[in-house]
């Protein structure tokens, strides 16, 4: 199916759980987009996308996560630990066993990526200002980035390179083969709405970079000379809560959490045009927390304080439905007890009465780079035996 502006109005809730316990911290969906992984400080759950039912639950409330990622490598996945010295976990999911901490960060971690078209390779940020790039098979991180000043991360869907923030003023790319040398493109910013910039992230046709904040707005640039694209109002944002947006998978259209609808409610606009197509409601009266459309299939997930939905268009939301009640009920889980529209804008500056938002300077535009070779490995000699730590029953 094309995603299109009636197939984006035609989205409505195909599924939900409620009575969750706690706030849901994060979601990722697995690279084949089978499978949705939401952690909250006591649990880890999966969700199988087709069936739309809750295959398995773990109890992490030891180790307090806030981020999970999906890796490569059939059922391993990637959380953050805030508890004891703020580790990244490798938990396997087939065994429920932890496989390996890897140690560096001396604050939480509250973002992970793992590279695109890699075995092995992924990407951290810290609250320390610092970035790690690290190895599945090896301990210790291979590279660090520090002094950046609460930087975000964000890594191209081809896994060339990546890009990162400084503050609310600069945005850093970095060629993932030469880490040694400065970045390979760099842009700087005004912004004068005193907004903070909460999440970085690149569509996924590459050309791209979307930018959220705390403020009333969300931002497109472009990837290759960091020029102002498009801007999206999506609320007035008085509790100043970071704003939760995303890509469909082709790129064509940007979502975006918001309460101008209501709360509860997605706004979706074309990305290139910055046109508002719908503003999807959900039955939660509650501000949507998380939001993220499925790598894969032509879905869409988000959270709030008390549940998560799962969004389909309505005929495929039907069928769903249908597919649920005719199929034989096999019970894997296994729980632990313990406003307006805004028009076409200029690429270079947007002028509102809440915002000036300026690209001042541009490094010279550089050729593409070419696939990122392998990063190098280092031993630990006492380094953690696979098993040696188990998830809790």
């Amino acid at each position: 199916m094309k995603l299109c502006d009636n197939i984006m109005r035609q989205f409505g809730i195909a599924k939900s759980f409620q009575k969750m316990s706690a706030l849901k911290q994060s979601m990722a969906f697995s690279p084949d987009g089978r499978s949705l992984a939401v952690c909250d400080h006591q649990s880890l759950t999966i969700y199988d996308c087709k069936h739309l039912k809750e295959q398995t639950q773990m109890s992490v409330a030891r180790f307090l996560p806030e981020v999970v990622c999906y890796t490569q490598e059939q059922g391993i996945i990637l959380h953050s630990e805030t508890k004891f010295d703020c580790c990244i976990c490798s938990l396997d999911l087939s065994t429920r066993r932890y496989v390996r901490l890897y140690r560096g960060h001396t604050q939480p971690v509250h973002t992970i990526c793992f590279q695109p078209h890699s075995s092995h390779q992924f990407i951290s940020a810290g609250q320390d200002d610092c970035l790690l790039l690290w190895d599945l098979r090896c301990h210790t991180y291979t590279h660090k980035l520090q002094e950046l000043q609460q930087p975000l991360l964000a890594i191209d869907p081809a896994g060339l390179v990546f890009a990162t923030s400084c503050g609310t003023s600069q945005i850093e790319i970095y060629d993932v083969r030469m880490l040694s040398r400065q970045p390979c493109q760099q842009y700087s910013y005004k912004c004068f709405d005193l907004a903070n910039w909460t999440q970085l992230q690149f569509s996924p046709d590459g050309k791209h970079l979307l930018l959220s904040t705390d403020g009333s707005w969300c931002y497109s640039l472009d990837a290759f000379d960091g020029g102002l694209h498009q801007a999206y109002k999506v609320y007035v944002n008085a509790k100043r809560e970071p704003l939760q947006a995303c890509y469909t998978l082709d790129s064509q259209y940007v979502l975006a959490a918001g309460n101008a609808a209501g709360a509860g409610s997605v706004h979706v606009w074309q990305a290139h045009s910055g046109k508002s197509v719908a503003q999807l409601r959900s039955d939660s009266n509650k501000t949507l927390r998380r939001l993220q459309f499925n790598c894969q299939q032509i879905m869409f997930v988000s959270s709030s304080a008390d549940m998560l939905h799962c969004w389909l268009p309505q005929d495929d939301a039907a069928a769903a439905e249908q597919q649920l009640e005719a199929a034989a009920c096999i019970d894997l889980t296994r729980s632990d007890e313990s406003d307006s529209d805004l028009e076409l804008l200029d690429t270079k500056q947007l002028v509102n009465d809440d915002v000036i938002f300026v690209c001042k300077e541009l490094l010279p535009k550089q050729s593409k780079a070419s696939p990122a070779s392998s990063v190098a490995v280092e031993s630990e000699s006492d380094s953690l035996e696979e098993g040696e730590l188990t998830a809790d029953d």
